[in-house]
């Protein structure tokens, strides 16, 4: 069987990465039990189960793209009062398979009329546990999520009491990773009333032996294993039992290691195993073991911009990218490469349905040999995103590793004129083309001194362009004008006629 776990967000109201504290763990886990699995962003693949998460931005747009084996997983807490508990999402739940990590949401959903939700407890898998223990902690407290005034009266509270203390929202990926390795403990305040303990949230912490003080009520729903998982208070005395463990190392230590042991002691492969009802190959490490199906996206150049949904390529190990690959040479589409995520992988030409090439062509030596590469990697109708430096821009040539700028016609000889370069039956057409302004280009924009094309011709007034470029069939009249500017019409092309 074959899964794909599916970031829904088509109107960008939450960031995508929002799950990926769920999704990663299943995509390990499923690995670990041998099924094919990949990660997609708003698109589902039809020969694939598809697991679903963030579907209630758009339930009723959303369910009408998904097949009917779907499975929506819903992390989102049904309560009096909650926002999700509204007909489009309630009736988009009737019509699939859901599952859900709290039992009391189950209920809740049940008394709606969604009856037959699958509890799915959330576990861990030991790919969790990725940040350094001995990271320098500057910040005693770190709180991330959004803010009610439940929340904000406990963290008022800390602040007159002098504690250094971080409230984070909207941080994801690794902004947030970053904050919870420098900080001594990490709190939890629920935000509705009665609570789910936020397992979504805290287990990413627990596998990472992080002290976290929790909200505790009479009410709060918490698994059995889960019990000693955090440092327990109920609202009123959070302040002070956050004083407490920060005054105490050793407890602090303790806290954290009871976390991490009562966390641990629940692998999610289990949990998957029963639901799946079989793994479909030994688990064991090895050569025997089959790698996860290759993203449908190339991030070429990726750099310090790791993304965990795509194959990532960079040409410096430094970044700890899945290949170490110079994408401006020729592509030898035979050979293999050692992926740690995809074990040994050959690059496979013409599977790729988007490559994202951002700051990246204006350092490399070979600009078309590095295109060939992205056409040939591409399938039809693939995209190639793009974000160069304008050639009037100061960043164009701030950077000494820069070797070109670029404006709006350097797009031609890989469309139009792609004879040129030597491509007859494939061009890399120029479907979308936008400047990014400077501040001093904005300015003029919101002043309407000038129209927007006119912005081009205006030194330091656009910083960049980002371009999409769309992987098409040349014209019959492209190809004619390869064949008459390459000669392929005479036996012997480059011969010299003597009369």
């Amino acid at each position: 069987m074959h899964f794909s776990l599916v970031k829904m967000n088509p109107e960008d109201s939450l960031p995508s990465h929002g799950f990926d504290d769920v999704i990663l763990p299943l995509y390990h886990a499923l690995r670990a039990l041998g099924f094919s699995v990949e990660i997609r962003k708003n698109s589902v693949n039809p020969k694939s189960r598809n697991i679903v998460f963030g579907s209630c931005i758009a339930p009723r747009r959303i369910g009408r793209e998904l097949p009917a084996n779907s499975i929506i997983f819903n992390l989102e807490q049904f309560a009096e009062g909650s926002m999700w508990a509204n007909r489009d999402y309630l009736t988009h739940l009737r019509d699939f398979t859901v599952w859900d990590y709290s039992r009391r949401n189950i209920g809740f959903l049940a008394e709606l009329g969604v009856p037959g939700v699958v509890h799915v407890p959330l576990g861990y898998v030991p790919e969790m546990t990725r940040l350094r223990p001995d990271f320098p902690q500057d910040i005693d407290v770190l709180f991330y999520g959004a803010i009610n005034e439940r929340r904000r009266e406990v963290l008022q509270r800390l602040q007159e009491h002098g504690v250094h203390l971080l409230a984070a929202q909207g941080v994801f990926g690794e902004t947030r990773d970053v904050l919870i390795a420098r900080a001594k403990l990490i709190l939890n305040i629920h935000y509705y009333i009665p609570a789910n303990l936020e397992v979504a949230r805290l287990g990413y912490l627990w596998a990472n032996s992080k002290a976290v003080v929790s909200e505790w009520r009479d009410d709060t729903e918490c698994e059995a294993h889960l019990a000693g998982a955090c440092a327990f208070f109920p609202h009123e005395k959070l302040a002070e039992g956050v004083m407490a463990l920060l005054a105490d190392d050793a407890a602090r230590r303790e806290q954290a290691e009871r976390g991490f042991a009562a966390f641990a002691s629940y692998p999610l492969e289990r949990t998957l195993e029963h639901l799946a009802g079989r793994r479909a190959h030994s688990a064991g490490a090895g050569a025997g073991t089959p790698a996860a199906e290759l993203p449908a996206v190339l991030n070429a150049g990726s750099g310090k911009d790791f993304m965990q949904d795509a194959l990532n390529v960079d040409i410096a190990p430094l970044w700890a990218p899945d290949i170490v690959l110079d994408v401006s040479l020729p592509l030898d589409f035979k050979q293999v490469h050692a992926s740690r995520r995809f074990g040994e992988i050959a690059l496979p030409e013409g599977h790729f349905a988007r490559i994202i090439a951002r700051d990246v062509l204006e350092h490399v030596r070979d600009l078309p040999q590095t295109m060939e590469n992205f056409c040939r990697l591409l399938r039809e109708e693939g995209e190639v995103l793009l974000e160069v430096p304008y050639d009037l821009s100061l960043g164009a040539w701030q950077d000494p590793t820069h070797v070109r700028g670029f404006n709006e016609n350097s797009w031609k000889y890989y469309g139009e004129w792609a004879w040129y370069l030597g491509w007859r039956d494939w061009q890399l057409a120029l479907a979308a083309m936008e400047p990014v302004l400077s501040p001093h280009g904005q300015e003029l924009a919101d002043q309407k001194q000038c129209p927007p094309e006119d912005l081009l011709r205006i030194p330091r007034a656009v910083d960049a362009l980002r371009v999409t470029l769309v992987k098409r069939r040349t014209s019959a009249g492209q190809q004619r004008e390869y064949d008459m500017r390459r000669r392929t019409f005479l036996r012997e092309p480059s011969a010299v006629w003597q009369i």
